[in-house]
């Protein structure tokens, strides 16, 4: 295809010319996120820095990078949407350029992940909706329901739920879901158990059933059922999913903690807690905070594991910040080349070893030799802990 010359007048014209580009997609990266196509967007949003930094388009630029940041920070890759932020903080401090909302939502998230909820809140108040809605609609609705969230820790549940509710059916599916979630946690809050898996049984053994798995085990707990809630637990502790990250798993050991204390099994609670510390790694708090008068009488007897629990900590703001970037320590010694970085991603699917050679027109035994290396790497000996090592590492 011929280059052609182009001016980029508004952030909505930036993000068009770059996916109009690309044929072989339906539009910008963040609509793939909005209907749940997470493998695409990582790819989508590297090809979109790229052009943008070929081009010299710091504008654009600055607007992949917020997006780069609210993805990672919607999936709890905390060092690379901190890495993102900080990329971006520099273009704004070189260039006559305005904040983008989205990277003002990504500090929001992370606020919210850290358990920094006063941070979180002004963030969100820094948002201006004018800006969102021009650059991508889908940001307005993440603004509105982050607005929600954020009342919903004040305690004014009532307002929260009109504010969802007002949020109408035509929104993004992704988005949709994330709503429904919160208005099955504030029914179970309120001793509505019954109405929240109501609310999310549509969902059953849809695309989304995964991000369904956490609210229905809440529910059912509060109905004291375990058996019920221990399946929705191991549904997100075993499939292989893209719409999962690090904040899912610990949620979820969390409450299989708490079914193996109610099932009066301190022990497995026990190492299912240190288990959830370690993955955390005290970037992700929200979680603990949520449970820890749950785990007072255990935690109370073995107060090493109670010196562990993270407390809330103030996470970096979308402000222009001073200093180098910190590095992240946990580099592997033997980085993961693009090939197998690719094909890590797909190891998150239920794709077999010959499905993922086919969609990377690639022979079996390359995609083996590649899988060994990945194994070798990360180290991990079969796939499951492949993925939730590449997670705890922010690779996926």
């Amino acid at each position: 295809m011929p280059r052609r010359t182009r001016t980029c007048s508004s952030r909505a014209t930036c993000w068009n010319y770059v996916w109009d580009r690309r044929r072989t997609t339906p539009g910008p990266s963040s609509s793939h996120l909005w209907h749940g196509r997470h493998d695409d967007v990582g790819v989508l949003l590297d090809e979109a820095l790229a052009e943008a930094r070929a081009d010299q388009m710091a504008g654009l630029e600055l607007e992949v990078l917020a997006m780069v940041a609210f993805v990672a920070s919607y999936w709890s890759r905390i060092h690379h949407a901190e890495d993102a932020a900080r990329r971006a903080q520099a273009l704004l401090r070189h260039k006559n350029l305005t904040v983008p909302p989205a990277l003002e939502l990504a500090a929001a998230l992370r606020s919210l992940v850290s358990g920094d909820r006063g941070s979180r809140m002004r963030s969100l108040q820094r948002i201006l909706l004018p800006d969102v809605v021009g650059s991508d609609p889908g940001l307005a609705v993440a603004l509105v329901l982050g607005q929600a969230s954020a009342l919903m820790t004040r305690g004014e549940v009532n307002e929260a739920r009109a504010m969802l509710q007002e949020a109408g059916p035509r929104i993004p599916p992704l988005l949709a879901v994330v709503r429904d979630v919160m208005l099955a946690d504030l029914d179970t809050s309120l001793g509505r158990p019954h109405a929240a898996l109501k609310l999310l049984r549509n969902y059953r053994g849809s695309e989304f059933a995964i991000l369904t798995a956490m609210p229905c085990a809440r529910a059912h707990l509060a109905l004291s059922d375990l058996r019920s809630a221990q399946d929705c637990v191991r549904a997100v502790l075993t499939t292989p999913s893209t719409q999962t990250g690090r904040f899912q798993l610990v949620e979820a050991m969390l409450c299989d903690a708490e079914i193996a204390q109610r099932g009066d099994d301190p022990g497995r609670a026990l190492e299912t807690l240190i288990r959830a510390l370690e993955i955390g790694q005290g970037e992700i708090v929200l979680p603990f905070l949520n449970m820890k008068d749950v785990f007072g009488d255990l935690l109370t007897r073995h107060p090493i594991v109670a010196g562990q629990w993270p407390a809330a900590q103030p996470r970096i703001s979308s402000a222009p910040a001073a200093g180098p970037p910190a590095v992240n320590p946990r580099d592997l010694p033997e980085p993961l080349t693009q090939r197998e970085l690719t094909i890590l991603r797909f190891l998150t699917t239920s794709m077999s070893t010959s499905e993922i050679a086919d969609e990377l027109c690639l022979s079996v035994n390359t995609v083996k030799t590649h899988l060994a290396a990945i194994y070798r790497k990360l180290p991990a000996s079969r796939r499951r802990e492949a993925v939730l090592r590449a997670r705890e590492l922010e690779l996926i």
